[in-house]
């Protein structure tokens, strides 16, 4: 074609241009080509000729072959990446001009394994996505079922509850092609869940503590030994309730419990400062110690003690189970108070 030439040239602010029209004529042809693919035959391109003016076509594709269409279909025998070249010719002008691309041939999918496949419950196990040619996969994403994902590979990924989960992996490949694989209920997490608690928030020195269990197991496999540590220094391990405890010593006590089950895996789960162990004093005051009938009396509680329940007496066979009462004497006389507190 006939192309137009401008020059446009300045000094001190001024300009002058120069426009020489169809200067420069440029003889065909012009080399260009497309490639078309699909995913679903992997190893086949389809060369379009774009070129302009060409009236000869000469192809080679990277990979021995050679072609003299304008428009060929050619089949790779192999994975890897190919330089395809176009040459073309215009029988007038004589000229000739050749133009290039790369071609990546892939064919990858999405296929993957696990270290384990079976795990308890805060276990780990590592995905593996397994490629077909070194590098043939360039982007991956995985979904293991729990809500959560991972574009690395490979992938470590822990479990934190029980459960049966589908493991998926998505990829694309060096050709741009995707693929996805979706293995059902592929991971198996095992595993209880520990809890429990007591039946008071506290008692007194040498009096039985009862522990209530309250682990879940993770619907396969049943709980099978309970381990309690007391917070005392002292410990034990039962395969079935009840669950109790003598305290010897005053004081706040944290109290842990580990559950196994029967496929071997354990949860455990602590307590802090669960429980109070004291010596209770039943005690209290009253500044009306005389006074006239039908007047109120206000008592003072001030025992000691852990989730004390109280039992009052008044002497005139009345009595009260609130922690500070207010009594009130119908007629003179003198009367003995009695507090007993559990």
């Amino acid at each position: 074609g006939l192309f137009t030439v401008r020059l446009v040239v300045g000094n001190y602010g001024c300009y002058e241009t120069l426009v020489m029209t169809d200067y420069i004529h440029v003889s065909p042809p012009i080399a260009r080509f497309d490639i078309n693919q699909s995913c679903d035959t992997p190893y086949v391109r389809h060369f379009i000729d774009r070129s302009i003016g060409a009236d000869q076509w000469s192809w080679t594709f990277g990979d021995g072959a050679t072609s003299t269409l304008p428009n060929p279909t050619h089949t790779y025998a192999a994975t890897g990446t190919y330089r395809v070249s176009l040459t073309v010719k215009n029988a007038v002008s004589g000229c000739e001009h050749t133009d290039s691309a790369q071609v990546i041939i892939a064919d990858e999918q999405a296929l993957f394994s696990a270290t384990d496949l079976i795990l308890c419950r805060s276990g780990s196990t590592v995905f593996t996505a397994i490629e077909q040619h070194t590098g043939g996969i360039t982007g991956l994403t995985w979904d293991f079922g729990d809500g959560t994902t991972s574009n690395i590979n490979p992938a470590q990924h822990t479990y934190p509850l029980a459960g049966n989960y589908n493991v998926a992996l998505y990829i694309t490949d060096a050709a741009g092609c995707r693929d996805t694989l979706i293995k059902p209920n592929y991971i198996r997490v095992n595993g209880p869940t520990a809890d429990f608690n007591s039946a008071v928030p506290g008692s007194c020195l040498l009096t039985a503590i009862s522990f209530s269990d309250l682990s879940v197991t993770d619907g396969s496999n049943a709980i099978t030994q309970w381990t309690w540590n007391y917070g005392d220094g002292n410990t034990a391990t039962f395969t079935a309730p009840p669950f109790t405890h003598i305290y010897a010593n005053q004081g706040t006590y944290s109290v842990s419990l580990l559950v196994r089950d029967a496929a071997g895996c354990a949860d455990s789960i602590i307590k802090n400062n669960m429980l109070v162990i004291s010596t209770p004093v039943a005690a209290f005051t009253t500044a009306d110690t005389v006074s006239c009938p039908g007047a109120s009396i206000v008592f003072t509680n001030t025992s000691t003690g852990p989730g004390l329940t109280y039992e009052w007496e008044f002497g005139d066979a009345t009595t009260s189970t609130i922690a500070a009462p207010t009594h009130v004497y119908t007629t003179n006389g003198t009367y003995n108070i009695k507090l007993k507190i559990t």
